[in-house]
């Protein structure tokens, strides 16, 4: 196997110890890193000898790693839904042309033009259109709120979105051929307006049978608008009254540990079965979860008087990992990168889910409490 990353990733002592002796790595220099990067670097990885399989983890990876498995004729999700995915703008013109449900949207040039599309809907969502981790992504309600933000932001060009009212959810993928094979509905946590960090997930959803169904048949049609060929694919919708609108997708694995949660939930290894996808294996397809999961940021007050601090006590039973040393305040946070640590954990179905968070955090907020059964407020 050959890792290509950036090489203080590679050099962690964490990464190390998880990659192990036999893994070959090909390191990139810790700078500004394009397509053109990855893929040079990730072709030299891979020689004069077809890989079985290639697999993109991070938003970076998603064109050149491809590019490579078109190169090789290898199964991959295909350049068009690649380059669908790191470009938000060309999803919400493929969305519209397939009459997938999202909301009403303008791609701006400039600053002006932004001014008189916000003028007709009072406020809006601002997205950078090729970024990720929430990076970006802000409510603004006013002309003065819009100038604001993009003087901090200087983005090249940007989307404003119509605010869409309703809780958050994700369904992960995995496509085989064009054929999706696994589909799990999760549920989310976030900081609410004007920033929207993502604070929790858990997997899977709490959703009446109806819901969950209308969930993941636009996630399937998002692939299907996609044109998607094989890997994993990440739909992050909103529940509305009249049901689930698309927010953005991803052909990648999902950051903020969803993987591992969501593996826990149905009992298997799920980057596993991302890597047998890539290599056109089968892939085990559990009926239903097997348990149910949950991912938390939190943040100071909710760390104060916790027992997250070491998750190898008898007391942390369940616990799958623990990052957590130190955080700020959740009303500063403005995108992933702004948390702290999280906290993965597991249990026989929701309730029980309830009981451990509430052994691991003894004294949550009112709105930290009200999510313990994996309900997700508006």
């Amino acid at each position: 196997m050959t890792v290509v990353d950036r090489a203080q990733a590679l050099a962690s002592p964490e990464t190390q110890r998880l990659l192990g002796p036999d893994v070959r790595t090909v390191p990139l220099a810790d700078t500004t890193l394009v397509t053109s990067d990855w893929y040079a670097a990730a072709r030299e990885a891979v020689g004069d000898q077809p890989p079985e399989g290639i697999v993109a983890f991070s938003e970076e990876h998603v064109v050149a790693a491809a590019m490579i498995a078109d190169e090789f004729r290898r199964p991959g999700p295909g350049l068009r839904a690649a380059l669908t995915s790191r470009d938000k703008t060309l999803q919400r013109a493929i969305f519209e042309r397939h009459g997938i449900a999202q909301p009403r949207w303008h791609h701006v040039h400039d600053l002006d033009e932004g001014a008189r599309w916000l003028s007709a809907f009072g406020r809006a969502v601002t997205k950078p259109t090729d970024r990720g981790g929430s990076e970006g992504v802000r409510l603004v309600a006013s002309l003065e709120e819009l100038r604001t933000w993009y003087g901090t932001e200087q983005p090249e060009t940007f989307l404003l979105e119509e605010y869409v009212a309703g809780p958050e959810y994700s369904v992960e993928l995995l496509v085989r051929a064009g054929a999706p094979v696994f589909v799990n509905v999760t549920g989310k946590r976030t900081t609410g307006p004007p920033h929207f960090v993502e604070v929790g997930h858990v997997a899977p959803a709490r959703l009446a049978e109806g819901d969950e169904a209308r969930m993941r048949s636009a996630a399937v049609a998002v692939v299907d608008a996609l044109g998607m060929g094989s890997g994993i694919a990440h739909v992050e919708l909103r529940q509305t009254d009249a049901g689930p609108v698309v927010m953005e997708v991803a052909v990648r694995t999902p950051g903020d540990y969803i993987m591992e949660m969501v593996g826990a939930a149905w009992g298997v290894d799920l980057f596993e079965q991302v890597i047998r996808v890539a290599c056109g294996r089968s892939v085990e397809q559990p009926a239903r979860p097997a348990a149910a999961a949950e991912v938390v940021f939190p943040d100071a007050d909710e760390i104060a008087g916790s027992r997250i601090a070491d998750p190898h006590q008898p007391w942390a039973s369940g616990v799958l990992l623990s990052t957590v040393t130190t955080a700020s305040e959740a009303t500063g946070w403005t995108d992933s990168l702004s948390r702290g640590g999280a906290l993965v954990h597991v249990a026989a179905d929701h309730e029980a889910l309830v009981d451990n968070r509430r052994r691991l955090f003894p004294a949550p907020s009112d709105e930290f409490d009200a999510t313990l059964a994996g309900e997700v407020p508006a």
